[in-house]
């Protein structure tokens, strides 16, 4: 329930907030940290695809569809899923004008559901609204996510190559991460800005290590 004088969440452009609620299980709250946190990782998802089909990387822009995917239909932005899984399917196709269009119609989506996060109610109350209930497993999904981001850093790490790395750690640093991780998550940063790749390979182990650990909990 929402707290007392914070308004219910009401229908918003590019987002059925029903099915949102349906999804967990009618919890206002945790539905309002969802809302937060696809904005604060996604409102810039769209240059980020972009700059990697420019790079030809194909599989981060596959992979970052595939994520925000998930989210999208979790939120009920039922458009914006529709829109991602078809520019998912003309990346493995060779048309580039197909992936254009279907580019086109991705961001076209996902600015409506980013404008409408921007001005809704349900990313203004108080400081601290929204926060998921004890136990809930939202941390152990941000582990997931950073095991697969830098199981991705893996290969560029041993083959040196910059431009995808620092791209995968732009992306890695729109995200929160449990405190266990934030040190050698920076220390990774570092030592990727200074081309320190050895270096970093080793945290990345360290790092990945601890993520399994913690998903098998």
């Amino acid at each position: 329930h929402a707290p007392p004088g914070d308004p219910v969440i009401e229908e918003m452009p590019g987002i059925s907030v029903a099915g949102g609620l349906a999804r967990v299980g009618g919890n206002e709250a945790l539905y309002r940290s969802l809302l937060k946190k696809f904005y604060q990782e996604n409102k810039a998802i769209a240059a980020r695809i972009k700059d990697a089909l420019k790079d030809r990387d194909r599989q981060s822009a596959r992979r970052m569809l595939h994520t925000l995917k998930g989210v999208a239909g979790n939120i009920g932005a039922a458009a914006l899923y529709e829109a991602g899984a078809a520019l998912e399917s003309a990346l493995d196709g060779a048309d580039p004008a197909e992936t254009a269009e279907r580019l086109s119609r991705f961001e076209s989506a996902l600015g409506t559901v980013i404008c409408t996060l921007e001005t809704a109610a349900a990313l203004t109350g108080p400081e601290g609204d929204g926060a998921p209930p004890d136990g809930m497993p939202l941390a152990a999904g941000d582990m997931a996510a950073l095991r697969g981001l830098l199981l991705e850093m893996r290969p560029h790490l041993l083959k040196g190559k910059p431009i995808p790395l620092k791209r995968i750690m732009a992306e890695i640093n729109t995200r929160t991460w449990p405190d266990a991780v934030n040190s050698g998550v920076a220390t990774i940063g570092r030592l990727v800005d200074k081309y320190r790749f050895r270096e970093a390979a080793a945290v990345v182990e360290r790092l990945l290590a601890s993520a399994e650990a913690e998903s098998s909990r």
